[in-house]
């Protein structure tokens, strides 16, 4: 965002000096940007992270700019910028030179982006935006799901009015009506299935196009010395999170979202037919969900892990490669064998380890599964026998698949968490690679031929 300070000046009637915070406020909120007022200490400064930079408010009324934040180093210090003093002009305080001057009060500057705003940082903010750019695409994707959410309906009151009518009554001209209406419905359900599918490739094409050349376009924007100090092989991996970052859209997201409409429709049947049994399957899902969750951070830290091994495995391939001619020349093929086998037997073994992790936590979420579809039938059966309420074999037919439809997305829903926290860790390692400084000082159109001429007025 670019803002020209004479006309700021102008449109506030600001005087000489340095200006209230309140007023700082009232500018940056009618700019388009949120800011607010905090008071912090010194520890606060370090956790600020991704919300800087921010304003640094001092004791004298003036103002500085708060850049970076260290505290990985042995002594913590901050990066400030004297908007007075310019750009290249950047100071490195300390706790104790920082508390001389600083007043405590900060204000957190962000900007509100819109859908439509192509400048705005990548992140799941970005990707929401994408998808919702197409309101049309997404309305049909709605009316499909709606649609087929109500046509799932169709095996259950078939296979109930089947056993509970048709066998029971011998009667032959109904099974024939529920035959013919039967295939209505798969024809119908056949063809909203194949419409759903063709619009979320439709939507993942595009989202996955944009992103694409989101990324490429940014990278190439970075500066040189970037490239430098980076090794290509770290770059070619932080750009192939693209391709995690699609198969969560279209494996996890899109399929699960969609899916979710049964359950505004087959969860209100299934408290019709029994309170109990469906509070049962209810906390069965509930209890899936709080073991996953548990269980996250250790694996988020063993994904880490493999992920960093993964990395500095391809970039030892990737410069290897690209120094084949050295490698051969100076015959340090055996010596980059013995570094290979070191980075494959660790990615191996840290792979190896999250695998192990994640076996178990999908063994304990399948039991817990079988126990909400098996258990839920087997006490069906019970309340069934020890109490006087009537019970057709249909009716629990129909509550056990009702069971069966309903626990897919639920469970769903749960596994959603564990790929949505590696979808996140995409989202940031592409953000911490696009998301830096431009180069300056370069036009996007490249280099051209000048423009050699002259133009005569004759006759004006």
């Amino acid at each position: 965002m670019h803002l020209d300070v004479p006309v700021l000046i102008r449109d506030y009637r600001l005087d000489r000096g340095e200006p209230s915070v309140e007023k700082l406020l009232q500018i940056a909120r009618g700019c388009g940007l949120r800011a607010m007022t905090v008071e912090l200490r010194w520890a606060d400064l370090m956790r600020l992270g991704s919300a800087l930079p921010a304003i640094l408010m001092l004791k004298n009324g003036s103002a500085m700019v708060l850049l970076r934040a260290a505290r990985t180093t042995e002594t913590p210090h901050i990066i400030v910028e004297d908007p007075i003093a310019g750009p290249d002009a950047l100071l490195t305080l300390d706790e104790a030179r920082l508390a001389s001057g600083w007043s405590g009060r900060v204000i957190l500057v962000k900007r509100d982006y819109r859908i439509r705003d192509e400048d705005r940082p990548f992140g799941l903010g970005y990707i929401a935006a994408q998808l919702l750019r197409d309101r049309r695409l997404a309305r049909d994707l709605a009316v499909s799901a709606i649609a087929l959410s109500l046509l799932a309906l169709s095996p259950i009151i078939f296979w109930r009015l089947l056993i509970d009518r048709v066998l029971y009554y011998h009667a032959v001209s109904t099974l024939a009506v529920l035959c013919v209406g039967m295939l209505a419905f798969v024809i119908f359900e056949t063809i909203f299935a194949y419409l759903r599918r063709y619009l979320i490739v439709q939507l993942t094409a595009r989202v996955d196009t944009k992103i694409s050349t989101y990324v490429f376009d940014k990278v190439l924007d970075l500066p040189v010395e970037f490239f430098e100090r980076t090794p290509t092989g770290i770059i070619t991996r932080d750009m192939s999170e693209v391709f995690k970052i699609r198969s969560f859209l279209t494996g996890q997201l899109f399929g699960t979202v969609l899916d979710c409409f049964v359950l505004l429709i087959f969860l209100p049947i299934m408290f019709f037919f029994s309170i109990t049994l469906t509070v049962i399957v209810l906390a069965i899902c509930g209890l899936i969900c709080l073991w996953i969750i548990v269980t996250l951070p250790v694996l988020r830290k063993k994904a880490g892990a493999v992920f960093a091994a993964e990395g500095m495995k391809n970039a030892f391939l990737v410069e290897t490669l690209q120094g084949i001619r050295t490698v051969k020349s100076l015959a340090l093929d055996a010596r980059h064998r013995h570094e290979w086998d070191v980075r494959v037997a660790k990615a191996v073994r840290l792979r190896l380890d999250e695998g192990q992790f994640a076996n178990i936590i999908q063994t304990i979420a399948q039991m817990l599964e079988r126990f909400m579809t098996s258990g839920v039938l087997a006490l069906a059966v019970y309340l069934a026998i020890t109490t006087n309420d009537q019970v057709y074999v249909g009716a629990l037919v129909a509550f056990v698949m009702l069971t069966t439809r309903v626990a897919a997305p639920l469970m769903q829903l749960a596994h959603l968490l564990q790929h949505y926290d590696e979808a996140q860790f995409a989202v940031k390692t592409i953000s911490a690679l696009v998301n830096q400084l431009p180069e300056e000082g370069r036009g996007r159109p490249g280099i051209r031929t000048p423009l050699v001429g002259r133009i005569e007025f004759n006759g004006v």
